[in-house]
């Protein structure tokens, strides 16, 4: 245990969740990452992230599935996670349902898309 903010990163791009991982670490972060959806609910369930960082379209759970099953994890003691939908699809039902399910929004999917000061406004400071 580190005593660092802890990320949960879930993407189905690995190049995409090694370059975030990095990043993320160097800001002062500690970093878990899941390839599906699935994954990010068991990983969620374990390590209990202080903030969730979900790609809209993954295998086994889209972003916003998961976001949901996150909130009602350990009798909803996870429902305040600040979640951070990261996706390359521009569209209004992303914004809709970004604003309408308590998340950021990050459309841009690229390491920059998410740097560490998009996740500092969450609420999360790096030690």
């Amino acid at each position: 245990m580190t005593g660092l903010p802890k990320i949960l990163v879930a993407d189905d791009d690995r190049r995409l969740l090694e370059s975030l991982t990095v990043r993320l670490e160097n800001a002062g972060f500690e970093v878990r990452c899941a390839e599906d959806g699935y994954q990010a609910v068991q990983m969620a369930n374990r390590w209990r992230p202080d903030v969730a960082i979900l790609d809209i379209n993954m295998p086994a759970g889209d972003g916003f599935s998961v976001h949901e099953r996150i909130k009602t994890l350990r009798g909803g003691v996870l429902e305040g996670v600040p979640i951070i939908y990261l996706t390359g699809e521009r569209s209004p039902r992303v914004t809709r349902s970004a604003s309408s399910g308590s998340a950021h929004c990050a459309t841009q999917r690229s390491p920059a898309g998410v740097s560490a000061m998009t996740v500092v406004r969450t609420g999360v400071r790096p030690s």
